[in-house]
């Protein structure tokens, strides 16, 4: 294939008047007038280097960024030093239509529109999350950090044949850095405002010549808050993690790749859980809005999540063929501490276990040296493990104690391939097909005041599949048009232990795009268009009894379309300055949903809730427009390079919930670092700053029955980094 070149688009205006700065500087013209957009092989700017070629994984195996058809966005280890992404949901910053919400442990994002309502207790993200080509089903297991990144891979639409499980809005594909032959020890030390002190160690050194293993820790205590706890005095909103990674890889031969990963983390947050009432809301006993970064509850509010596995995988060159397998397990334990009622009152108070085991096994074949085919074909199996204890108490229940107990279990068998034909004039035409089997069952008690049981099971079988043609226009520009199809798994109701399962949600897509390079390879310029259909939504609904008492449950209550144009960019114009940027423009709305839950302010405060009709309401975290824009600029000098960054994202509203009631205000986040490098590599000083406008904007925002509350996410953050490299 010819390379087709994906990179990141932003805020016009901006853009221009960056790159006519930096015309400005080097004396090249700055006027649109003075090139020639349609000449897609015409010279760089004098001084203008060219973008980075990307390697990715997205139809696994290992291709330029634009030799895929897939809409990616690809984050090198460099981008993410610059901008800032040292840990999963700072990923959204720089990716446009990415949200990444967090209530209670669960950590789940929404792509495109597409998203899981609540992550807890089996429910497993939409988007998939893989590390290493490893699976991470659990929710809670998606807040932690990296010091090690190489390279992070966000694969846009449904993923349903190579991905399969649960990857039906799409993928966060994350790669960590690979020993090598040549030692490496790097450490760094930082601190920041609400006295935030971080470290990190990366290692990485050759045991034998055919053996090499590394190892990455890092950590991170916040000891202030972002606010106060009004009732108890203590500080609000701190956040501490710990995180261990280390890799084995060995080569007994020039054709065999054995590799060995063990990790572990701790993260205790409570950013999500301690919630206070919105601005304007009023709770029954009387509580209001106590400032945006404070609460006021009897509880302190908490999240403490241990999470952890090991994989192995062998990489067997057979000659005519790549034969790969991948066996993990994980296990996450998440203790959620809840003041469930958000007040000063002893009313509901709510500990949550949530844990998961999980072992995953994939074995696929990969081809090679097949002329104008190529195709791949494997197998995965998924077990998953989830134990979930919920005791509520308080004197809303009055002298009785709620137990709960939900143990659900999960064996996922699925069978896939995909092969593309290279055919005359530059088409190239793919298909792949992949059958998922699931066997679910679930055993659940309840205790309060009478004991009750109840077990089940069921199977589900799921059929996904993609056909995409893409044609080499030029040489530096193709175009691709494909429809593909995409699930997430049933699963059981953990709101009523009598609660039948819910059905797989199922997306289909049609989308089309235009990948380019242009310019002598100093811009790249990419399109996708895309229009989605999907059905049987898993989102939380009311069921009526016959007595006219209602009670929430899982359903799969609804169906909606989303339409959407993203561009993404990235520009060299000169040596010293890079710009990167995109945007996302989507129309997601519900076409049915006849019972939906509507939330309803009451007089005295609180709310209850009604049956209603969202027809024609946006989906939940589905901004109609975001953006981000960012660059670097490297000055050279005697002693050593200094380089700046900056990195502007911007969302539009969007509604926390069905009903659409509640909507985050449109908001815009700035992140920017200088950074010194010093002459020889030794060392390197960063200075740097996140949200340095200072936006105020929320976490998570929801309906409760005490009323309308919600948790901030951080204000402005600022530091520096002091790293010293070895070899």
């Amino acid at each position: 294939m010819i390379g087709r070149r994906r990179a990141r688009a932003g805020i016009p205006s901006l853009a221009l008047i960056l790159m006519a700065t930096a015309a400005w500087v080097h004396g090249a013209p700055a006027h649109a007038a003075d090139a020639d957009p349609a000449a897609s092989d015409a010279p760089g700017a004098p001084g203008a280097t060219q973008v980075e070629e990307i390697t990715v994984t997205a139809d696994k195996r290992k291709e330029s960024l634009e030799q895929v058809p897939v809409a990616v966005t690809a984050v090198t280890a460099q981008t993410a030093a610059e901008i800032g992404l040292t840990d999963v949901s700072s990923i959204q910053t720089a990716v446009p239509g990415l949200e990444f919400p967090r209530l209670f442990s669960g950590s789940t994002p929404t792509l495109r529109g597409v998203g899981t309502n609540f992550g807890i207790g089996g429910e497993e993200s939409v988007v998939a999350i893989y590390v290493d080509d490893v699976y991470i089903a659990s929710p809670s297991a998606t807040t932690f950090s990296f010091n090690n990144i190489s390279q992070i891979e966000v694969l846009k639409g449904p993923q349903g044949t190579l991905f399969g499980r649960n990857a039906m809005g799409g993928v966060i594909d994350i790669t960590t850095r690979s020993p090598s032959q040549t030692p490496v020890l790097d450490v760094s030390a930082g601190y920041a405002n609400y006295e935030t002190y971080s470290g990190s160690i990366y290692a990485s050194t050759p045991i034998t010549d055919k053996l090499a293993a590394d190892i990455a820790i890092s950590g991170n205590d916040q000891v202030k808050g972002w606010g106060k706890n009004l009732y108890t005095g203590k500080d609000a909103f701190t956040e501490h993690d710990f995180n261990a990674r280390s890799k084995w890889i060995y080569k007994p031969t020039d054709k065999t790749t054995i590799t060995f990963e063990a990790d572990f983390s701790r993260t205790r947050y409570d950013e999500g859980i301690a919630m206070r009432p919105v601005q304007g809301a009023l709770f029954p006993d009387g509580q209001g809005y106590e400032g945006f970064y404070n609460v006021d509850e009897n509880v302190t509010a908490y999240v403490d999540t241990k999470q952890g596995g090991v994989s192995g995988k062998i990489d067997q060159d057979l000659g005519w063929a790549h034969l790969i397998s991948i066996t993990a397990w994980r296990e996450s334990h998440a203790f959620n501490n809840s003041d469930e009622d958000q007040s000063i009152l002893p009313e509901q108070y709510l500990p949550i276990n949530d844990n998961l085991n999980s072992v995953t096994e994939e074995i696929r074949l990969v081809s090679q040296s097949w002329k104008n085919l190529h195709w791949l074909a494997g197998f995965f199996f998924y077990y998953g493990d989830s134990f979930l204890h919920l005791m509520d108490s308080g004197t809303s229940l009055g002298p009785i104690t709620l137990n709960e107990v939900f143990d659900q279990k999960v064996d996922s068998y699925a069978g896939f391939g995909q092969a593309t034909y290279d055919l005359p004039l530059g088409f190239h035409l793919t298909g792949g097909v992949r059958y998922t089997y699931d066997q679910l069952s679930e055993a659940a008690t309840e205790q309060v005041g009478i004991d009750l049981a109840n077990a089940q099971s069921t199977t589900e079988g799921a059929v996904t599949y993609k056909v995409n043609l893409d044609k080499d226009i030029t040489h530096n520009i193709s175009a691709y048009f494909g429809y593909s199809t995409g699930f997430k798994s049933g699963i059981f109701n953990d709101q009523d232990i009598f609660g039948p399962p819910v059905k797989p949600e199922t997306l289909k897509d049609l989308e089309g795009g235009i990948k380019s390079e242009l310019f002598d390879h100093t811009l790249r310029l990419n399109l996708a268009v895309y229009h989605y259909n999907y059905d049987n939504l898993q989102l939380t609904s009311l069921t009526r009894a016959a007595t006219g008492q209602t009670s929430a449950t899982l359903t799969n209550a609804a169906a909606a379309t989303n339409t959407g144009v993203e561009l993404d960019f990235e520009a060299h114009p000169s040596g010293p300055l890079t710009l990167r940027g995109g945007f996302e423009a989507m129309h997601s709305r519900f076409v049915s949903f006849p019972d939906a839950t509507i939330s309803v302010p009451l007089p005295g405060g609180g709310n209850t809730t009604i049956v209603g009709n969202a027809a024609g309401l946006a989906t939940p975290h589905s901004p109609d427009f975001s953006a981000n824009l960012g660059g670097e600029y490297k000055v050279t000098t005697a002693r050593g390079d200094v380089v700046g960054a900056l990195n502007y994202s911007y969302s539009s509203s969007f509604a926390w919930d069905p009903d659409n009631r509640l909507k985050q205000a449109p908001y815009s986040l700035l992140n920017g670092s200088i950074r010194w490098n010093a002459r020889g590599g030794r060392w390197d000083l960063t200075v740097w700053a996140k949200n340095i406008t200072g936006t105020q904007y929320s976490i998570y925002t929801t309906a409760n029955v005490v009323g309308d509350e919600e948790s901030p996410a951080p204000p402005r953050t600022f530091g520096f980094t002091v790293s010293r490299h070895f070899d």
